[in-house]
């Protein structure tokens, strides 16, 4: 809700970028709630620099900065800022994961640690996102997707590649011919192929 009213706000500016003061806290509790749900590479590489935001850009230029950082220098120079009232209610799963940061770090996780992991596995991200694509621009008549809103792909040619790239060309396949914006649920791909011993999925 609070990005559809961002997106909305862009709009009336006509503005093309809008920037968000998101830091490495918030990387770590992204990361700490996204383990929780057993996420895979793309969700556990946490909240990315850059994303769209309808035709506008979102931008968060403070992600490797600790929030204490943030704050500090706001005060040295004499800025103020408006606390998010959310922040403080335990209802929320990352108000309670705050809650326990001093348990973390005694664990040595700290959110400069666990920040920088994301970024690695945002490095990974990129790189598996670019091999699958390659893969499907290498790909030929192995795969046509048809006007009429349906895509034909060879399933001996998907089992050619690796498991990781397998599934996301299905998710893009499905993603591109369902036209959802949110991404296909991981745990939903993988009913449907290794939990059918990736046998060609007929009828799903």
């Amino acid at each position: 809700a609070r990005y559809r009213l961002i997106e909305a706000h862009l709009e009336t500016l006509g503005a093309d970028a809008v920037a968000t003061a998101h830091t490495s806290d918030d990387q770590a509790e992204t990361l700490f709630m996204r383990l929780a749900r057993g996420s895979g590479v793309d969700g556990l590489a946490g909240i990315q620099e850059r994303t769209q935001l309808g035709a506008a850009v979102l931008l968060r230029p403070m992600l490797s900065f600790a929030k204490q950082d943030l704050i500090s220098t706001l005060e040295a120079k004499g800025e103020t800022w408006i606390e998010d009232p959310s922040n403080d209610k335990l209802q929320f799963e990352r108000v309670r994961l705050r809650q326990l940061r001093e348990s973390f770090e005694a664990a040595g996780l700290s959110n400069q640690a666990v920040a920088l992991s994301a970024r690695r596995l945002g490095r990974a991200r990129r790189a598996l996102d670019e091999m699958a694509m390659s893969c499907v621009e290498q790909a030929g008549d192995r795969i046509r997707i048809d006007e009429l809103g349906y895509a034909e792909f060879s399933w001996g040619w998907i089992l050619s590649l690796p498991e990781e790239i397998r599934l996301r060309i299905l998710s893009r396949l499905i993603g591109s011919i369902g036209g959802g914006e949110d991404p296909v649920s991981l745990s939903g791909l993988e009913a449907m192929t290794e939990g059918n011993g990736w046998k060609s999925p007929g009828g799903h």
